[in-house]
Formats: structure tokens, sequence, C-alpha cells
């Protein structure tokens, strides 16, 4: 049996290759042979019709490649193509997944190569592969080592296929990722930006990618230009800089496709949002941003080192704003003096639903305020305000932090790790946690708790049906407790059905054959 056969006989239909069969289907593939042959990998895809092609691990290209390939949606099967030693593994396996990208019968759609170590040479190999390539709409090269040569020759791709000096026909794009790979540099990721501005590409994640300033100006000109199908942008933990955020976001005010803003950690220094920052009568963009615009979903500001006063500027904004169900905060310098606009922001605004407020220097005044508005609320369900400063906040905070949870209909995650509540906040957060029908994870790892917290805690965690997860520290609570807990969440998850979880999202036949309908009378 040649191994190209003998991949066949591992992709059934319905199977899908765990561990220990990877590892069998590694040793059936050395006794027939050191690697596959191009024709051979070739042969098995057209064969089974490949669709999606993963390519992960933390060995990574390194010992070989790696695929699950659901073929036509019917089944999943594990290719393993084991390779030879150092870096020819690298080349080898990049060079026979760009021949099969450049093959006229390739039927790929989707290629994930995340944490593969990829060089420039391999890198190089799947982008050649692309050009002419109409069928692949996902690729996923982070965490990889990447160069300017390969984001340069990407760019090309992206613009389309040209013959003659003529545009033949355009790159099938529709998602790429590229993040993690800051050897791209400057001058590669402005190009990239421009490429990809165009009326396909969804979702773009081009995040630690070396760009700077310069790349922010085709960013903003592709949020102004209505053709641009961006709907999901990542471009954090680059240099783009106060100036460049802003442009950004002048940019952002008049957009009506994108859903999905991340531009956090971007050296932006603590102007950034404040008053200081505001051009002239026009305002502050972040805030102009937010009032004007009526699409935008989720906005990451993490780690952009913003102030007090620029916390105000965000939440007084966000109190009229009725599109926003997603916002990040997170590892900023915003302090104790944002309490009263943080109690407005949660009894006002309706639509908010996840709010990150994580590594600040919020006190106690910010813990009175949330637990006073916490219960009017009715809209927020993840809360995450873990490593703060809220230990000590006294007994009338904890009084009515606990009353506004009892009182509390919506609220799911709660996060309050690294605060040192202390033991009377655990004993009194079990009691409420009792009382509680809509809470289901609870964080209080790093909390100075005790014994008698952790036996109130686990009490509530084993008689409350609705908490699901209980996250607690080990050396605070005891090693004997922590193993009545091991066992009470094993007995939780396993008598949870995993279709529960996904009940809102799955569809019955009678409800596809509906919405199809609905579909069909649009067209006639």
């Amino acid at each position: 049996m040649n191994p190209a056969e003998m991949v066949g006989a591992h992709l059934l239909p319905g199977v899908v290759l765990r561990r220990t069969r990877q590892q069998r289907a590694a040793d059936h593939f050395a006794a027939a042979g050191d690697v596959l042959r191009r024709a051979e990998l070739l042969a098995a895809l057209q064969r089974f019709q490949v669709r999606v092609a993963a390519v992960s691990g933390p060995e990574g290209l390194q010992d070989g490649v790696q695929r699950r390939l659901p073929g036509g949606g019917e089944g999943q099967g594990a290719l393993r193509a084991p390779g030879a030693a150092g870096r020819e593994r690298h080349q080898h396996g990049s060079h026979h997944i760009g021949e099969a990208l450049a093959h006229p019968q390739s039927a790929l759609h989707t290629l994930r190569m995340p944490h593969n170590a990829v060089m420039e040479e391999g890198g190089l190999y799947v982008v050649r592969g692309l050009v002419g390539n109409t069928t692949l709409t996902e690729l996923d090269l982070a965490h990889n080592h990447l160069t300017e040569a390969c984001a340069l020759l990407l760019a090309d791709v992206a613009r389309g296929f040209y013959r003659g000096g003529e545009k033949v026909s355009d790159s099938g794009l529709k998602k790429l990722v590229l993040s993690g790979n800051p050897s791209i540099g400057v001058k590669a990721a402005k190009l990239l930006v421009r490429s990809l501005a165009n009326e396909r590409v969804r979702h773009l994640e081009l995040a630690n990618i070396g760009a700077r300033a310069g790349a922010s100006r085709p960013l903003a000109h592709g949020l102004r230009d209505p053709a641009v199908a961006w709907q999901y942008l990542d471009v954090a933990d680059n240099w783009f800089g106060r100036a460049g955020l802003n442009q950004m976001f002048w940019a952002l005010r008049q957009n009506k496709r994108l859903r999905v803003l991340k531009v956090g950690e971007n050296r932006t220094g603590t102007k950034f949002c404040s008053n200081e920052d505001a051009l002239l009568k026009h305002g502050i963009a972040v805030v102009r941003a937010l009032a004007c615009n009526v699409v935008l979903r989720e906005l990451d500001l993490s780690f952009s080192s913003i102030t007090t006063d620029g916390g105000i500027n965000l939440l007084d904004a966000l109190i009229d704003n009725r599109t926003l169900k997603r916002l990040s905060l997170r590892g900023n310098l915003v302090d104790d003096n944002i309490a009263l606009m943080l109690m407005e922001l949660l009894r006002c605004n309706s639509v908010l639903e996840v709010l990150d407020l994580g590594r600040n220097r919020l006190g106690f005044s910010c813990a009175y305020s949330l637990a006073e508005s916490l219960e009017t609320n009715r809209s927020l369900k993840t809360l995450l305000l873990d490593y703060n400063q809220f230990g000590g906040a006294g007994n009338a905070t904890l009084d009515a932090f606990s009353r506004s949870l009892m009182l509390n209909c919506t609220l799911e995650v709660l996060v309050l790790d690294g605060n040192r509540l202390g033991s009377d906040w655990g004993v009194r957060l079990a009691e409420t946690a009792a009382r509680n029908r809509t809470l289901t994870q609870l964080s209080l790892r790093d909390n100075r708790l005790d014994v008698r917290a952790g036996r109130a805690l686990l009490k509530a965690f084993r008689h409350c049906p609705y908490l699901v997860e209980l996250a607690l520290t080990a050396d605070e609570v005891g090693v004997d407790l922590w193993e009545e807990f091991k066992v009470v969440f094993s007995q939780k998850k396993a008598s949870i059905h995993p279709d529960a979880l996904y009940k809102e999202t799955q569809l019955t036949m009678q409800q596809s054959e509906l919405l199809k309908s609905y579909g069909q009378h649009g067209h006639d």
C-alpha cells in the first residue's frame, strides 16, 4: 500500500483521529516511507476533496505536516506526514502545501498554520501557491516567523491576478490572520493594509506585525471607504501611537460595516482620550466615534495608558451609545475618580453586555458604585474586575454588593481575582451565590481567603444548581477542601450535556426550512 492509499485508510467518514491514533498513523507512514511525495499528496487532496487543512500543534512543521481534513462536510480525519530532520522539515511541509494550493484542482478553502515556526522560505512557498488560487478564502499564518518578503508577496496576491496587464480575477481571500509576525515590518505592513482594503476581505487580524503610524493612514482610508468590507479588524500591539489611532477613530464615525475593533497596546501615551487629546472644537476622536458610529459591537482599548480623565470621557460617551456590547479597558490607569460615571453608565446603558476593567486602580468608591448599579442593571452579562484595589472596602460596600447580586437577573460571569478581599467577602459571596439564579462562573483567586470561606463556598458550590465554575486558589482554602472542590466540579461537569450549552444556536429542520423560504420569497 502506497502512502496516499494509507492516507485514505485513515480518512474514514465520521472519524476524528486523536493523539493515540495520530501516533499510530505516524508509525504506518514511517513504515511505508519517510515522507509523502508531491504526487501522492496531490492524489490524496483530489481523491478526498479536502476543504479544510489545519497544520497545528506545539511541534508544528518541525515534526511534519498535521492536518484535520473534513471532506465535503461528511467526515473528518487527520493527515500526518513525518518529514526530514531540522530546517528541511519546515521547507518540505511548506513546499507540499504550496504546491497543493497552486494545483488547478485544489479544493482548499481554509488553511490554518498558526504556531508552526514557519520561516521566510517556508512562508514564501505557501504564499507563492496562492498566485492564481481563487478557492482559498481563509488563511491563518499567525505566530510564525514571516518576514517582509512574505508580506510583500501576499500583498501582491491580495490585489488580484493579472495577465498581460489586464486583471483576470480577484483573490478569494475573505479572512486573513497574520498576528504575531513582528518581522513583517513597517513598509510591508503599509502595503499589506492597502492591498487588503477591498470589497472581499471581511476579517483581518494584524496584531503585532511591526506596523507604525504610517500604516494608520491606509487603515483610516479603508474605514472611510464604503466599498471596503472589513467587519473584524485587530491591529493591537503595534506602534500606531496616539496620532495614528486618532486618525482611525475619526474615520470610524461614518463607517457602516465594522463590528469588532481591537486597537489595544499601541503606545498611545497618557493623553489619549483625555481632554488634552481634543482637536480644537471638533472634540476627542474616540468620543466622537462612539457618539456617531451605529454599527460597532466590540471595542478593545486595553493597555492603552488611558488615565482617569480619559476613562470618564469614554464612559460618558457610552451612556448614550446603543450599539456597543463589549468594551475592554483592561490594563489602563483608571482609578476611583470614575466611580460616579461608572454608576451612571451601568444604570442608564441597556446594551453593554461585557465590561472588562481588570488590572486598573479601582478602589472602594468604584466597588460601592458597582454594588449600587448592578442592582438595577438588566444587560450586563460578564464583568471582569480582577487585580484592582477592592480589598478592605468595608461592611457597607460588602452588604451593597451582596444585595445587588441577589437582585441582579442577568450577570453570568464575575471575576474578582487578586483584589485581597479577605475571608468575610468569601463567606458573604457564598451566601449570595446560593440566592442568585443567573451566575454561572465566579472567580475568587488570590483574595486572601481562608478555610472558613472555603467551606462556605464549597457548600454553595455543591448545592447551587446554576453555579457551574468556581475558581479559587488551593493554597488559600487548603488541600483537603481543594480535593473536595475538584470532586464537585467533576460531578457538575459530567451532569451537563454539551448540547445544552449551545441550545440557543441550534436550529431544527423546520426552522431551517422556514429560513430558506424567507430567502426564496426575497428573490421572487
